[in-house]
């Protein structure tokens, strides 16, 4: 049933409209009122009418003023003119503006008959055809019954477009707003004779030519298409939100519409990289990165690893300013390796969260800031690479802090067991490597907590007991500064020496004279 709408500052008139002709028989199921130009607009933009029966001498605003705002808005609206006066001049402009018939005052039910029924053969047609272009858009892009077409579509260049709607329709997700928005954007489109088809989220347009169809052909038509949906989001009082293109490369023939297809998707993804370019074309786009040969990959897996590595140290050691510029270079060298790929792009994401994961536990830490069974649904709902950036640095950063919490309750016994260990194995190699193994701790880890809880470096204090202990020897035995020196752990006569003075202000040899 299609909808109608009369409007007419005079209500005897307006109620024997709707009274006295047969509606439902003309396949009208919904009749609404406007008493003036102004109300008129405020129903249209709420719920589209398929016909629009207007008089033309109204207050606040004329018919024909009417008539040329809702053209602007509205191009698919079928408009009949209503009017006490059988004049040229109104006649002449209401052709203009495209009216579809022209009654006068009063109304015969013959004469509108006519003219309804008209009306409802190309509201009839128009959907026919509409259905036909979606079905046979839809073949086209998945590849199917090519062969069927060639003799409705007889063009030989094609390209697709594809208008990303997302932004829009996840703000707005009512039926009644889909709806309205799908017959006003069907309607401009008819207009151009453009095939489109609504699938999802998504507009899919298709361009064809018996010429070669340019990236300057293409301009206008996706220019002109952001303008009117802004002004469409306007009229409708909605927040204006972004609708990113995606065009596809030219396709000769029907068999390539697939390819360009695939293309033009592709090319909405970049949006992904620059939010701030609204239309893309895949021929301006890096080639996907190729598959890579082993030489290749052994290099990309090592500089991950090393990323990895970079990120875990800076945890430990809380140089969290580092992991900012760390998350740049790790996704940086996921474009370089693998191309502007969304997709591949996440999934090396999640790779990095839980390999950063895996090496804190390795190393004896509990992560307790992310529910690790929802990282990867939580990097799919990013929508752009800056947006991912500030995730992972977030999540890294939440790291630092389980480490925080971690290191409060247990620093203490770290340092108190490395200082035992110091006297009882001074004599010894004792390196900074070697104790951060013995603790199960990571040495940059460790190194700062040492630091952190003593004032000195770990290896500063192992010398120092050393020289303690070589004070002792050299007090209360005779032996040889060399002895002494292999002794108390010194692998070096001359760096005990030098350690030595350094430490107490004296040489060895000094204090034993004393």
């Amino acid at each position: 049933m299609y909808k109608s709408l009369i409007v007419d500052d005079e209500k005897n008139i307006r109620d024997r409209l709707v009274t006295f002709f047969p509606w439902d028989e003309l396949g009208f199921g919904v009749v609404k009122m406007a008493e003036n130009g102004e109300e008129a607009l405020t129903i249209i933009n709420k719920e589209v009418p398929d016909v629009l029966l207007t008089d033309i001498m109204m207050p606040k605003m004329t018919g024909l003023e009417l008539v040329e705002k809702i053209k602007q808005s509205y191009p698919q609206i079928k408009i009949v003119i209503l009017s006490a006066y059988d004049d040229f001049e109104y006649a002449q402009q209401a052709i203009k503006f495209g009216v579809k018939g022209y009654l006068l005052k009063p109304l015969l039910k013959k004469e509108f008959t006519e003219v309804m029924n008209k009306l409802v053969m190309e509201l009839k047609e128009e959907k026919k055809v509409a259905g036909h272009d979606e079905q046979m858009l839809l073949d086209l892009t998945e590849g199917k019954d090519v062969e069927k077409y060639k003799d409705i579509l007889k063009y030989d260049y094609n390209r697709i477009v594809i208008c990303c709607l997302n932004e829009i329709l996840k703000e707005y997700a009512t039926f009644t707003f889909r709806q309205s928005l799908k017959e006003k954007i069907t309607s401009y489109f008819n207009q151009q004779e453009i095939p489109i088809l609504f699938y999802k989220n998504s507009l899919i347009l298709l361009i064809f030519k018996h010429k070669p169809i340019s990236k300057y052909d293409i301009q206008p038509i996706v220019q002109q298409f952001l303008v009117f949906v802004e002004r469409l989001l306007i009229d409708m009082e909605i927040i204006l939100k972004p609708v990113y293109i995606g065009v596809g490369n030219l396709a000769k023939g029907l068999e390539q519409i697939n390819k360009s297809y695939k293309e033009a998707i592709y090319a909405c993804s970049y949006k992904y990289f620059n939010p701030n370019k609204y239309i893309i074309f895949y021929q301006d786009l890096k080639p996907s990165a190729h598959n890579l040969v082993k030489q290749e990959k052994d290099s990309f897996d090592d500089k991950i690893q090393n990323c990895v590595g970079n990120l875990v140290e800076s945890i430990l050691t809380k140089e969290t300013l580092k992991i900012t510029t760390i998350v740049n270079q790790y996704t940086d060298l996921i474009i370089h390796y693998k191309g502007e790929n969304v997709v591949k792009i996440k999934k090396e994401s999640y790779k990095l969260i839980m390999m950063v994961s895996l090496k804190l536990k390795e190393e004896g830490y509990t992560i307790t800031s992310i529910d690790e069974e929802h990282v990867l649904q939580k990097i799919y709902q990013l929508q752009s690479l800056q947006e991912l950036k500030k995730w992972l640095r977030h999540v890294l950063q939440l790291f630092a802090v389980d480490i925080v919490k971690h290191n409060e309750k247990y620093n203490n016994r770290y340092v108190t067991v490395a200082k035992n260990y110091v006297k009882n194995h001074y004599q010894y190699k004792i390196t900074l490597q070697t104790m951060a193994e013995e603790l199960y701790l990571h040495q940059a880890y460790f190194s700062t907590i040492f630091k952190n809880e003593t004032g000195e470096n770990f290896i500063d204090y192992v010398n120092r007991v050393r020289v303690e202990e070589a004070t002792k020897l050299i007090k209360n035995t005779d032996l040889k500064m060399k002895e002494v020196s292999n002794r108390v752990g010194f692998q070096s006569n001359s760096y005990f020496n030098k350690v030595f003075k350094k430490i107490t202000g004296k040489s060895p040899l000094c204090l034993r004279k004393r």
